[in-house]
Formats: C-alpha cells, sequence, structure tokens
C-alpha cells in the first residue's frame, strides 16, 4: 500500500522508470553477458531497506547460507541459495548477501552444489526484490528473475547460440527458440541436410526428428562456433494417473484429468488434477486453467517434501506443456475418508491413504483439538488424528469445535504427512443444515444472480430479500435470485421438520468493471467491493513484474483522489 504523503516522490521514480525502460538493451535477459550497464554491488544493496523493492545486483558468489545464519564459504554447498559479495575473497558475513535460488535459474548452472566452478565467478541477478532472507538483508527471486554469469574479459567473438528447449525428446509440435547472449548479433541457422544457413526470425516448429546447426555473426567481431543440437520425438499418449504415479522419480509423463484446486506458489500455479482413479498434481506457469477444466499436461516427475508432482517447467527438461481438453466440467465428487486414512506407515512415511493424494476428498464430524498457525489437527470417530491445513481459510476452524463436514484436496508434506487442504471456507461446515451461496456477501454487477444452497442432502431453503425474518412462509427457494439493487437475502435450511439458524448475505450493486481507477477497487477499507470479478481496462504503471502472470502497479500520477483511506496500488 502507498502512502499519499510519498506521491511527490513517487511522481520522480515513475518517471525515472519510464526513461530507465525504455532504454534496457534487448540483450539483457541471458544467461551470459559482457561487462555493462550499472546494476546495484553488494554494499550499495545492503545500504537500502528490505521493502521488497525490485533491485538488480552484481556480484562474486562466496559461499552458501545456513541457519544461523552463517555463510559456507567451503563445501559442502547447496543449490537453493548462494551469498554474494564484492570480491571473490570475502569472508565477512556482513559484507554478504544471501540469494534466493529458484529451479528456473537454472540450478544446474546457479547451483553451487551442482555447479562447483560457479564459486568465486562473478554473477548478475535482474529483477530480484530486497527483502528479508535467512533473517538478514538478502535477494529473492523467481520465476521472471534472470540469472547471469559475467564476462569480464574483453569481447572477440560473438557469444554461442543457445536453445530453448534445449536438445532432447520433445513433443510433436515444440517451438524451438535460438538467442546468443551478443546485443546487436544475427543468428543463422540450417535444418537437417540443408545445405544454406538461413537468417533465424521465428521459433523452429518441430514435427520430427529434427537436426539444427545455428551460429551468430556481428560486424567486428568473430562469428560464434557452430552450435549443434538434435530434437527427438517422444511418444507423449496421456496415461492413466495411477501409471504415472508408479514410474520412477525424473520420468517423464503425460496426464490427463479435471482441475479440483488451484494454488499459485512460487511464482508457479499447482494443480491438482483428478481422472476417475487417482490425482496428483501439476506443478507449472499458466494462468489460464480454471477448477472444471480437463487438462493435459507432460512433464518430469519430481517429489517435493514428499508431494510427486509433474513438473512442466523443470530445469533442463524440453517441452513441457500444459493445455486445456475441455473447459467447464463437473468437478468429481470428494471421497470419504477417516482419520485411518492419514495415518503414517509403520516405521513412518506414507501410509495407505497415499492413494488419494491429490484427489478431492472429504471428512465427517471431526472435532479440532490444537492449532498451529493455520494447521489444524482434528480427530473423528475412529480415534485417528488428521491434519488440516487450512492456508486458504485459517479462520474457518477453531480449536475446540466439531464439524460436520471438511472437504478439500489430499496433499502431504514430509513434517506433517498426509494433509487436507480446504479450497475456500466454504468447504468448511459446522453445521450441515445451513445455507450458503455461489456469490459471497460483498459487491455484486447489477443483473447477477446469487445461488442458494445446503450441504444438508434433500433440505428446502426459504428466503426474504424485504430484511425479513424468513419462516416456513417465506418464498420456497427455486432458482437463482437476480441482484438489481443493494440487496440482504436471508435464507434458512428446513429438512424433516428441523430448522436452520437464519443466515444472512448483503450485496452491494456495481454499476461497471471496466475504467475503473486504482484506487476505486481497493477501496477505503481496503476490503474490495470488486473481490472475486474480472475488472478490466484498469489503468496504471508497472513498477515491477513477479512472473508471467503477476506484477505491482499503481496509479498514474495526478490521477490520485485525494483520499488518504485509499490506495493507489497493488
Amino acid at each position: 500500500m502507498y502512502s499519499k504523503q510519498m506521491k511527490s516522490w513517487l511522481r520522480l521514480f515513475l518517471a525515472m522508470v519510464l526513461l530507465v525502460t525504455g532504454t534496457i538493451p534487448i540483450g539483457v535477459f541471458n544467461s551470459k553477458v559482457a561487462a555493462a550497464d550499472e546494476p546495484l554491488t553488494v554494499g550499495q544493496a545492503l545500504a537500502l531497506p528490505s521493502d521488497d523493492r525490485p533491485a538488480t545486483i552484481e556480484g562474486y558468489v562466496v559461499g552458501t547460507y545456513s541457519s544461523g545464519p552463517k555463510v559456507n564459504v567451503n563445501p559442502p554447498f547447496v543449490d537453493t541459495n548462494f551469498a554474494i559479495a564484492e570480491s571473490p575473497t570475502e569472508t565477512d558475513i556482513n559484507k554478504m548477501m544471501p540469494v534466493l535460488v529458484p529451479t528456473s535459474a537454472p540450478r544446474t548452472i546457479f547451483g553451487l552444489n551442482s555447479n562447483p566452478p560457479l564459486h568465486q565467478s562473478k554473477v548478475r541477478i535482474t529483477n530480484g526484490t530486497l527483502s528479508q532472507y535467512f533473517s538478514t538483508k538478502g535477494l529473492r527471486t523467481g520465476t521472471s528473475s534472470t540469472f547471469q554469469l559475467i564476462d569480464e574479459t574483453p569481447e572477440t567473438e560473438v557469444a554461442n547460440v543457445t536453445a530453448n528447449p534445449s536438445s532432447g525428446e520433445v513433443p510433436t509440435g515444440t517451438q524451438i527458440t535460438l538467442a546468443t547472449t551478443t546485443v546487436g548479433a544475427t543468428i543463422y541457422y540450417k535444418l537437417n541436410n540443408e545445405v544454406e544457413f538461413l537468417p533465424y526470425t521465428n521459433p523452429i516448429i518441430i514435427n520430427d526428428t529434427t537436426h539444427i546447426e545455428a551460429y551468430a555473426h556481428k560486424e567486428g567481431l568473430l562469428d560464434s562456433a557452430i552450435t549443434l543440437l538434435n530434437y527427438t520425438i517422444v511418444d507423449n499418449t496421456p496415461i492413466p494417473i495411477v501409471e504415472a504415479r508408479n514410474k520412477s522419480e525424473n520420468s517423464s509423463v503425460t496426464v490427463q484429468g479435471i482441475v479440483t484446486y488451484r494454488e499459485e506458489s512460487g511464482g508457479m500455479a499447482n494443480l491438482y488434477i483428478q481422472d476417475s482413479n487417482a490425482g496428483i498434481v501439476i506443478r507449472g506457469t499458466d494462468s489460464t486453467v480454471e477448477l472444471g477444466d480437463r487438462i493435459e499436461a507432460y512433464g518430469s516427475l519430481t517429489v517435493y517434501n514428499g508431494l510427486l508432482q509433474v513438473e512442466k517447467d523443470k530445469a533442463g527438461f524440453p517441452g513441457g506443456y500444459i493445455k486445456i481438453v475441455d473447459k467447464a466440467q463437473e468437478i468429481p465428487e470428494p471421497i470419504l475418508l477417516t482419520s485411518k486414512d492419514f495415518a503414517t506407515a509403520a516405521g513412518g512415511g506414507k501410509g495407505a491413504g497415499s492413494i488419494y493424494e491429490g484427489m478431492l476428498v472429504e471428512v465427517n464430524a471431526v472435532t479440532v483439538t490444537r492449532s498451529s498457525s493455520s494447521t489444524f489437527f482434528a480427530t473423528d470417530d475412529d480415534g485417528g488424528e488428521i491434519t488440516i491445513y487450512a492456508k486458504n481459510s485459517p479462520t474457518a476452524l477453531a480449536a475446540g469445535k466439531t464439524y460436520e463436514k471438511v472437504t478439500g484436496v489430499m496433499t502431504y508434506h514430509t513434517s506433517y504427512g498426509l494433509e487436507l487442504i480446504p479450497r475456500t471456507a466454504a468447504d468448511v461446515v459446522e453445521n450441515l443444515l445451513s445455507v450458503t451461496t455461489n456469490v459471497p456477501s460483498g459487491g455484486i454487477v447489477k443483473g447477477s444472480t446469487v445461488t442458494l444452497s445446503s450441504p444438508m442432502a434433500g433440505a428446502e431453503i426459504y428466503y426474504t430479500v424485504d430484511e425479513s425474518e424468513p419462516t416456513t412462509s417465506s418464498v420456497l427457494y427455486s432458482q437463482p435470485i437476480t441482484i438489481n439493487e443493494d440487496s440482504i437475502i436471508k435464507a434458512i435450511a428446513v429438512f424433516n421438520g428441523r430448522e436452520s439458524d437464519v443466515f444472512s448475505f448483503t450485496y452491494k450493486v456495481l454499476q461497471q468493471l471496466d475504467n475503473l481507477r486504482i484506487h476505486d477497487i481497493q477501496g477505503a477499507s481496503h476490503a474490495s467491493l470488486y473481490d472475486g470479478l474480472a475488472v478490466q481496462n484498469v489503468e496504471g504503471i508497472v513498477t515491477h513484474v513477479v512472473n508471467g502472470s503477476s506484477f505491482y502497479m499503481q496509479e498514474i500520477p495526478e490521477m490520485e483522489d485525494d483520499n488518504e483511506d485509499t490506495s493507489e496500488g497493488f
């Protein structure tokens, strides 16, 4: 959130952002560059606050961090982070900064354990975020960050051509992108038995076994060496999820299933999918997949904290993809489990319930006995313990309460075992004889409809819209309710002569969803009436890109509303 007292500074800052970003060279997003431009030194970065501001930093890799914090300047190293300093032989931790190394870096090059020669090499990290890391000032990174080796020797030869994806097995239709880190160089290539090299202008589509030769040319420099690339077509016929789950780690698999849950994690999406017999997590960059979509995914089987997943964007894995096969399919009914299905195996590890990992499940009549942050521990009639990770709805559960039904996806973590993740607060039902809606209280577009339902199968719903208390003499709900003005819906559920409590849902009509200002969306209370709605044509200035689908944006100077209670950025 941005204070209005910062406006003058922000205007100057934004003007500089626009000026600078208009002059960034095309070759900035590369894996190796000649020494150029003026990023922050480690000392300059350490002098700045850890306030999540974007930053580009240059320094020497001198070791890796561990808890304490402390820095290991000698092996063994790790791949998940490294320490940078202004000198390749620095040993003073106060002159170092920890850098998070994501799998997309990739770690095969920028992981010090995987690539020991990286030690004492100079690197540049573009589009990172200055924030606390290892309890000190650090640089956090994601899929939009770029890691680069800095070549400090004079440039006499054009850098070699690289390909994305690299050589290997790829699905039919995979597009191969060629690049060189030498700014202003032209790439030439030829395919298979062709004699003449042609200028590279568009990605090369692979539909059969293909051999590519490519080099780069720039006036005044020696041509690069010829890069040889070989691609073959992989058999990516989808297999049942249960078959994929039985394959070894790092196997390439193609699976199809219906998405039952989506979560964002580390700049990527974790998509829980299932077919008729099993479920699995698909991990990758994708901003279009929604709940109920049937998707096909091709990737490498990996294990993260014990959870099996198909990783589309695994470093060094060519041609991974996620595509939508059918939109808006019916989400499978949850599978009823008991605490026995959450029990660990004899001697530790996953128990018999691991066959439900990745699937939509539910537990009934559970009592929460204790909690730790958003993790809750509950028991049922079988007497065992169920772990509920309420990351999306931590206020929906409370210790000492009993819940008639909790629905969610089954996940796994080595520290907690099998866990149930409720997708929203609606997945946590204290009383089955209750009323829920498809649209939570808040803003609603004029003319939209609200659907009432009850978790109790067979229950009848009676409602009012005049703020009176509903009874069995009120209107019997039979179809969605159209909202054309600010409204309060009050409803009860009735089953076998039993009546529920009264449930109220308050809606404020929104006249438009386009051409809004940022402060309109944020609102004075910072609890937006537009939460969950698709707004469009919102103007602003992008100040930081997080990943392919997320970025920071703030109001254009002179377009603020001068209301201290609203915010001009999100």
